[in-house]
């Protein structure tokens, strides 16, 4: 009895340790491992001639491996761009690494405006890094922007509109890329329905602005009765010149919702990805379309996709194809955004897409039914090896319960002979 309290003892140390460390291994491989970069894009700088200029980028390194990196310069600014170093060995226990840059600017450029360039930051091919150089960029960059300002007065406007509930936000950024100040600038919006008629002009506001400096306007509408599809046309009038900005945005939320998404491959690789959705609104919604922007979860590679144009009337649910042919990626897990474009919106959802042998099993997560029960191809975002660990040691766990379970059998079978022996009867002779 001694020996099976200590065996029952032991097992149960054994399964407690291999159970934890399973359920850390598991966690583990759910950490999404990434690189990262900073920053993803440098502060606009003023152009000076024959300036240089210093910067550095930081890459984070939450792979936890050793990595082989390149690091080279893209982009009009290319030729004037000087890195520190060109080839980075980043260690498994470093989390980041700095990288030197400098640009040195030229005495003058043929045109004035945006110049761009960028540091990107590519991946060397492991075990061939020697004899293949770079193998597979890894989607990093750091964007580079020098600003040669016009001569005179040069205004650059943008717009984005934030609409929500019975409400909208205009955001006006106003850009003077020009060598003269703007003084006494005006800034007048219009709103139209989508007949034309005007339903809404806010006050004219006026501001001042330095050379090559920027400011940012904000204006609200609000208490919008009803709901529809506006749009905003803003003039905005500096010196004797005249800059225009229009935005097109949807009062009423989620206009066009998403219901489900489903999808089908046939064997050379054509794929249907049907996706289910339901116009809210009592009015038509034209030329509404959906996108696809997918990424392998474990590798580089990338599905882009887009539905036709669809016309949809109001109240109904509709189901809008998109056709991609995936025959060159390989199957797995993806992950991404859908987008329903409509009437100038843009609504974006997260989506998670299996690509199994012939199949497709696609879920808008929050949304449609989740693919988690499909055990073909596990979600992974961490390294295939852990994972063969977290099996090797499920499999040993089960040997040891085996074991017990068998030992257990044996001592009852040999208590049960016992009791027999001990229960036998014995007759006296006469």
């Amino acid at each position: 009895m001694k020996n099976l309290g200590e065996l029952q003892s032991n097992v149960k140390k054994i399964s407690a340790i291999a159970m934890l460390f399973i359920i850390l291994l598991l966690f583990r491989s759910e950490t999404a491992y990434a690189l990262g970069i900073i920053p993803a894009q440098q502060k606009t700088m003023l152009f000076e001639p024959n300036s240089v200029i210093e910067q550095n980028i930081i890459i984070i390194n939450n792979e936890k491996k050793q990595l082989v990196l390149e690091v080279a310069a893209s982009g009009e600014l290319a030729q004037f761009i000087e890195l520190s170093q060109q080839t980075i060995l980043m260690n498994d226990n470093e989390h980041e690494k700095t990288i030197a840059y400098s640009v040195r600017l030229p005495d003058s450029f043929q045109e004035p405006g945006i110049h761009v360039g960028h540091i990107n930051i590519i991946e060397a091919q492991s075990g061939d890094f020697q004899s293949s150089g770079i193998a597979s960029a890894i989607g990093l960059s750091s964007t580079i922007q020098v600003m040669v300002p016009y001569d005179g007065l040069y205004l650059v406007p943008s717009l984005e509109v934030v609409a929500s509930g019975q409400q909208a936000a205009f955001y006006f950024l106003l850009e003077n890329r020009g060598t003269e100040p703007i003084v006494d600038g005006m800034l007048a919006t219009t709103i139209t329905a989508e007949d034309g008629s005007i339903v809404e002009q806010f006050p004219t506001k006026t501001f001042s602005l330095g050379a090559s400096q920027r400011k940012e306007i904000i204006q609200t509408w609000e208490n919008i009765s009803a709901l529809g599809t506006y749009n905003s046309l803003s003039i905005i009038g500096y010196g004797s010149q005249k800059a225009g900005v229009s935005k097109g945005f949807v009062i009423g939320d989620f206009f066009l919702e998403p219901t489900g998404i489903g999808g089908t491959v046939d064997s050379d690789g054509k794929a249907k990805i049907a996706v289910q959705v339901r116009n809210k609104n009592y009015r038509t919604i034209e030329q509404a379309y959906a996108t696809l922007s997918l990424k392998k979860v474990d590798g580089l590679e990338s599905i882009e996709a887009s539905s036709s144009a669809y016309d949809l009337e109001g109240s109904a649910s509709y189901q809008m194809d998109i056709f991609a042919d995936i025959s060159a990626v390989p199957k797995g897990l993806y992950e991404g955004i859908l987008t329903l474009h409509y009437a100038n919106a843009k609504n974006q959802y997260p989506v998670l897409i299996l690509y199994a042998e012939k199949l497709l099993h696609a879920e808008i997560v929050g949304v449609s039914k989740p693919i988690e029960a499909h055990v073909e191809q596990p979600r992974q975002f961490g390294s295939r090896k852990i994972t063969i660990i977290a099996l090797l040691v499920g499999l040993l766990l089960s040997l040891v319960v085996a074991m017990y379970n068998k030992h257990q059998r044996r001592k009852k079978n040999s208590k049960a002979i016992k009791q027999r022996k001990t229960h036998t009867v014995h007759f006296k002779k006469n």
